[in-house]
């Protein structure tokens, strides 16, 4: 799917790892705490900051247990959340292609909020029969606890398989023997082309197995390895494994701990790769000396299309690093800086490659201090691109001096998409700004303001947006005034006007401020 038509309910999910979400909406917020956007983004960045330093280790989590929250409740986080739509990456934690059932003859799909088909002593030896005895192209075994024994059964009917294309088996209780199970199948198995083994018990010599066995394969195109404790061992493997093989397109390795050690060892192994086309290393430590790496990389490479570094600690120097190394880069369509503090400085360096770019479509820098000087220099850039279509700022302590220049641009500009600027200061001039500008502006589809300052008369210069605007589908003004005349003034429009499928959201379904 291409990354315009993306849409964002979902794609919140890829920041901060799903099992701390599950925490965040079980534990830790409220029907109320949903309600505030800002508080909800505090508190999930603290939160992630705690489960990362304290190597806490939960299985992999869906969101089936939230029944105090309501649902229109999950519907408002699940749309406020202004996280670009990443299409180069897939869903971390789960295959990109759903399973069908065993009645199709086609996957295997057991999870813990699925009964098994079959009540069994040994439910594992009735899995192997039915690949024995079917061509099984899809089998997931998702927060079952096989652990090692289960697997190694499984690998066993594996052996020979020539049907089988995705395994998954996140959060299955696995460790290192399970892990040289499965080394045995990628070495003689080049069917399967999607292994997914996130939030498990893998060591780093568990992981430096797979690794082995990874250089031999020629198979596997997708792999998920989140959560493992990789430590120098399994990244010296994983690096050589990534120079000898010539198939693997996705390597996720999200949150396993790799420090700028680590980061430099895989970036290193980036500039001589042929096949990597989308990497995630989010949720780890490379800090500038990994991100310094990562740029000379990106300045040979010309295969990678997609990079995740968001929380790295990665600041000033080696986010400035980094962003050079775009200069030359001509592959790479997706950056992800989320949640480091690479400040004003490296955003102008940003603002200097964008004027010569012609790949990048897909920029966040959430959660990065960049301040208005570097949303300028942002605005300024995209007067010349003709390229960039994803672009989120948000939580960047932006004012109207900088979202005024942003809006200026939408007059000019005809291929940005996206534009998140939520949890900032903009305040009635940059409202009044945006406002005028959408008023022109034919390519934007979504503006996201949710949680700034804007008063209602800012919000409410916005309510003519329908009959002037037939391209924006979202308008995302929650957590700023919005009055009931407002609310009347749009529903008005959203009927009368050109562009009735515009979806305008604010805090309440009674239009009355918070």
């Amino acid at each position: 799917m291409p990354m315009e038509n993306m849409t964002s309910p979902q794609c919140f999910l890829h920041t901060i790892p799903i099992d701390i979400w599950e925490d965040i909406f079980t534990d830790h917020l409220g029907v109320d705490d949903l309600r505030n956007f800002s508080s909800m983004c505090r508190k999930a960045y603290e939160l992630a900051h705690h489960v990362k330093m304290s190597r806490k280790k939960t299985p992999l989590g869906t969101f089936r247990h939230v029944g105090q929250v309501s649902a229109d409740s999950m519907h408002f986080v699940a749309c406020a959340w202004p996280f670009v739509p990443f299409s180069c990456k897939l869903p971390y934690g789960r295959l990109p292609v759903s399973p069908v059932t065993l009645k199709n003859l086609v996957g295997l799909h057991f999870s813990r909020s699925v009964q098994q088909p079959a009540a069994s002593a040994d439910p594992m030896n009735d899995i192997c029969t039915c690949i024995s005895a079917q061509n099984i192209e899809t089998i997931r075994i998702v927060a079952n606890k096989i652990e090692d024994t289960g697997v190694r059964t499984l690998s066993k009917a594996l052996n020979g398989n020539t049907s089988l294309k995705q395994l998954d088996l996140s959060s299955c209780g696995i460790s290192t023997d399970g892990a040289r199970a499965l080394a045995d199948v990628l070495q003689r198995n080049h069917t399967l082309a999607l292994l997914n083994l996130s939030n498990n018990s893998m060591s780093a010599t568990g992981i430096a197995v797979l690794a082995d066995a990874l250089g031999i394969n020629k198979g596997l195109i997708w792999l998920n390895l989140d959560g493992a404790e990789v430590e120098d061992v399994g990244i010296y493997r994983l690096t050589v494994a990534m120079r000898k093989n010539s198939t693997l397109q996705n390597l996720s390795l999200e949150d396993c701990y790799i420090d700028y050690n680590g980061g430099f060892a895989v970036a290193n192994a980036v500039t001589g790769n042929v096949s990597l086309k989308t990497l995630n290393l989010n949720n780890n430590a490379v800090q500038d000396a990994g991100a310094t790496a990562f740029g000379a990389a990106l300045s040979q490479n010309s295969v990678l299309e997609a990079l995740h570094l968001a929380f790295n600690e990665i600041q000033g120097t080696g986010g400035m690093a980094l962003l050079e190394g775009l200069t030359r880069n001509k592959s790479l369509t997706l950056l992800d800086l989320a949640g480091n503090a690479i400040g004003a400085g490296a955003a102008a360096v940003l603002g200097d490659v964008l004027q010569h770019n012609t790949t990048v479509k897909t920029i966040c820098l959430g959660f990065n201090n960049i301040g208005d000087e570097g949303a300028t220099a942002i605005a300024s850039a995209l007067e010349r691109n003709t390229t960039l279509k994803n672009l989120c700022l948000m939580s960047n302590h932006i004012t109207d001096t900088a979202a005024c220049p942003l809006a200026d641009v939408l007059l000019r500009n005809c291929t940005l998409v996206y534009l998140r600027l939520a949890d900032n200061k903009i305040g009635i001039k940059g409202a009044m700004a945006f406002a005028a500008a959408l008023k022109l502006n034919a390519t934007l589809q979504e503006l996201h303001l949710q949680d700034n300052h804007i008063p209602d008369l800012g919000t409410h210069a916005f309510a003519d947006i329908p009959s002037h605007n037939g391209t924006l589908r979202i308008l995302n003004l929650i957590g700023n005034d919005v009055s009931e005349a407002t609310v009347i003034a749009f529903a008005k429009e959203r009927q009368e006007g050109k562009n009735t499928r515009l979806d305008v959201r604010y805090s309440s379904a009674a239009g009355v401020p918070r």
